[in-house]
């Protein structure tokens, strides 16, 4: 996306209409394809993703409008929830998938006047057309009753090699390896075959509204101000050499993320960068977060691992610099034990345990065998600490980001399972046996 694209994300915050219970968290740019992430979410509940290309206003203020109308259905109505993977509103073309079923919906809103009720009904009449077929799951040979499920990677000349859903998915939570080659994989690799949908299973009709106009003139809302903080505290210790460039990438998204968030949003954010082997330094202490930059020699590798002496320092620091009607976001990163501070773990868990519960702690490690003990005995807690390997290091980041983003945008930083599966790369087995029996 060529040119300055806060003015746009902090506009689509600004005038973009959402019903009660639904809160605009912010909005993301992507350069390519050009478009524009929005987020929503509902109180204590998961953030919703949907995107909407840049288009002019003329016809991008009614797509914007459209597909919000579009994203809030989705977000009520459970069944659509589960099995809507795609969807987009625009003049030249408008569908939504769901469970594997492309539904052309472009009749259905003709660039002013969203017809809701009709896109509905079109799910229905399209999964009703579809024909089931009898499958047999893979894993147990038993007739599959639920969902059908596929790898990719499993993938013969003939066809998918197929599962019942929640046997794939147990099998892979298990092994994070596909049952017949070996090969590694995680449950997002996991595709549900297109097959009919049951009755029961289908998205049920909207009660209020038929029909969402929106040639509204876009108004200026008053938005609460909330000022946020991201402390991050980074290990440049010499052993971190073996991940590459992931480290300094992983900051660097982490930074991307939560300025596009902060810009959008409109709520105030300031960073502190912590970095550590032998030495501490502050490369960034409390700045605007839209006036830093990363270097690459921050986070270059040297040195011993100070992470003990570096945690506290950052934390006291932190605990003064977060009000009380504030929020903070506390990230400490290292790939090895502590080996030359002069406090102790005791200290660091101390210090930590004396944080508010508005500042929110994640603890991300490597080499140190399970990262949710080890946070735990240094006063972390252990659904917000994450084990990770070199090997997954670029996916383990991401993560990492991703938790924050929920944190500062009022959900939490607890990892999910993928999330933690997808940050440790798969043991390769040590014998591959010719026969398997289920």
């Amino acid at each position: 996306m060529n040119g300055d694209s806060r003015p746009l994300c902090k506009h689509i915050c600004d005038t973009i209409e959402v019903g009660e219970g639904i809160e605009v968290i912010g909005a993301m740019p992507y350069a390519e394809p050009p478009c524009v992430t929005i987020l929503l979410q509902k109180p204590q509940g998961k953030i919703f993703r949907y995107k909407i290309r840049v288009q002019p206003a003329k016809t991008g203020e009614p797509s914007l409008q459209a597909s919000t109308a579009l994203a809030q259905l989705i977000m009520n109505n459970p069944l659509l929830l589960k099995g809507v993977t795609d969807f987009e509103c625009s003049p030249t073309g408008s569908f939504i998938v769901f469970h594997g079923h492309k539904v052309d919906i472009s009749p259905h809103f003709d660039g002013v006047t969203l017809q809701i009720s009709a896109v509905v009904t079109e799910i229905i009449r399209k999964i009703s057309v579809s024909t089931a077929a009898t499958y047999v799951c893979s894993i147990g040979m038993v007739p599959i009753t639920g969902n059908v499920a596929f790898l990719e990677c499993e993938d013969t000349m003939d066809n998918h090699r197929f599962y019942q859903e929640r046997n794939i998915r147990k099998w892979v939570s298990e092994h994070s390896t596909a049952p017949f080659n070996r090969q590694a994989v995680n449950e997002a690799d996991i595709r549900i075959h297109t097959v009919a949908i049951p009755m029961n299973k289908q998205p049920s009709l909207p009660t209020k509204r038929k029909a969402v106009v929106t040639t509204k003139v876009p108004i200026k809302k008053v938005r609460t101000v909330s000022n946020k903080h991201v402390c991050a505290v980074w290990d440049r210790s010499g052993s971190m050499d073996s991940m590459g460039t992931a480290p300094l990438e992983g900051l660097q998204k982490l930074l991307r993320d939560q300025k596009a968030i902060a810009m959008s949003s409109g709520n105030p954010t300031k960073m502190s960068l912590y970095t550590f082997d032998n030495q501490m330094e502050v490369p960034v202490d409390n700045q605007d977060i839209a006036m830093v930059t990363i270097e690459d020699d921050w986070v270059a590798p040297r040195g011993t691992t100070r992470l003990y002496d570096t945690i506290v320092t950052a934390a006291i620091k932190l605990k003064e610099q977060v009000g009380d009607t504030e929020s903070g976001v506390f990230i400490v990163m290292t790939d090895g034990v502590d080996n030359t501070s002069e406090c102790d773990s005791g200290t660091v868990r101390k210090t930590l345990e004396s944080l508010p519960n508005n500042i929110e702690c994640i603890f991300m490690a490597a080499n140190v065998g399970d990262a949710q003990a080890v946070g735990q005995t240094m006063g972390f807690q252990r659904e917000t600490s994450l084990t990770f390997t070199s090997e997954a290091s670029d996916t383990a980041f991401k993560c990492m980001s991703q938790a924050a983003l929920r944190s500062v945008t009022g959900g939490s930083a607890v990892f999910t399972r993928c999330e933690r599966q997808s940050s440790v790369a798969p043991l390769a087995p040590k014998n591959v046996r010719t026969r398997t029996i289920f």
